[in-house]
């Protein structure tokens, strides 16, 4: 339906009433939309009011107009001027708005970019940004390739639900490792303590990712994925299957989780030399490793940085997804 209506010389044939009803389904869809943009569950708080549904049907009318204009440019100017101002009014009241200089689509795209700049560099620190620069590669050649409508349809049908639970989760997490990420330097057993319990809890939420990820990684290699199947599956499982000549582009992604290690520690089966500054591992009392101090911390930082990263992917869809937004209205002009 949106499609066929997108195209200019079809919605300048529009009446008052088509664009009526096009502009309530749009209203009814815009809680989802915004909810995966922004990263937060709005649903819930969302209540239209006929208000809002004249707002949009003015602004449809204004594109009608537009795409009445005679010629191809002056579609274009008059579509991306409706677009920009559009974007600066339904986004100025947002926090992230709150004093940046600019508006609209600059000022959304710019949001994007500055929260994803900041993390980078941290993680650039630690010398792992190559997980980042993975993922916003695949978002970049997904979207090329015209397969990322079927991986948004992927996160809107399976993975939205967690949406709101893993956003309440990542910011505390990055709030309360932080010092340890910033200083891999592990000084003492206490700190050993803190870095297992890092480890883990980051373990765990890397793992509920793996689903998803590998499926969006079949959907770019085949175009349809196993979501259902893979979901089931155990970190074992997942991780040998990320980890196949399937996807040796992305294979660094089952390297950075120990699983030998992880269990170790959520069985409390590991003994700390304090005199040795290193770290055994057993594994329901076998021996399976051990590492000095520092190679504990390194492995840690290095979980955590692959766990962000696929915590970012959906996002950078998103975001280059707008970036190409004014482009996309000149091809349309």
């Amino acid at each position: 339906m949106t499609e066929d209506r997108g195209q200019p010389e079809d919605f300048g044939d529009l009446s008052d009433e088509e664009i009526q009803t096009f502009s309530q389904e749009i209203v009814e869809s815009i809680p989802e939309m915004m909810s995966e943009v922004l990263g937060k569950d709005l649903e819930a708080d969302f209540d239209p009011e006929d208000q809002v549904v004249n707002e949009i049907e003015q602004i449809f009318m204004q594109f009608r107009d537009a795409a009445q204009a005679e010629s191809e440019e002056e579609r274009s100017e008059k579509m991306m001027h409706i677009l920009d101002e559009s974007a600066a009014q339904a986004f100025s009241q947002m926090d992230f708005i709150e004093g940046s200089e600019k508006e609209g689509l600059e000022a959304l795209i710019e949001y994007h970019e500055e929260s994803f700049e900041d993390r980078y560099d941290l993680i650039e620190s630690w010398g792992y940004e190559e997980y980042l620069e993975k993922v916003d590669g695949l978002a970049v050649e997904l979207i090329e390739d015209g397969k990322d409508q079927k991986v948004t349809a992927l996160y809107e049908d399976e993975v939205d639900r967690n949406t709101g639970m893993m956003q309440r989760l990542i910011d505390p997490l990055f709030e309360e490792y932080l010092p340890l990420l910033e200083d891999s330097d592990i000084k003492d057993a206490d700190e050993v303590r803190k870095y297992q319990d890092m480890y883990e809890e980051t373990a765990e939420l890397y793992a509920g990712l793996l689903p998803e990820f590998i499926a969006v990684l079949q959907i770019k290699k085949v175009g349809n994925h196993e979501y259902e199947e893979l979901k089931n599956y155990s970190l074992n499982n997942l991780l040998q299957k990320l980890n196949s000549k399937k996807f040796p582009q992305y294979n660094i992604f089952a390297g950075c989780l120990n699983r030998k290690i992880r269990n170790a520690i959520a069985h409390r089966d590991s003994k700390i030399n304090p005199t040795e500054e290193s770290i055994e591992f057993y594994d329901r009392g076998d021996f399976v490793d051990e590492l000095s101090y520092e190679e504990f911390g390194e492995e840690s930082i290095e979980l955590f940085s692959a766990f962000y990263a696929l915590w970012c992917f959906n996002s950078r869809i998103t975001y280059h997804k707008i970036k190409t937004l004014p482009e996309m209205l000149e091809d349309v002009g």
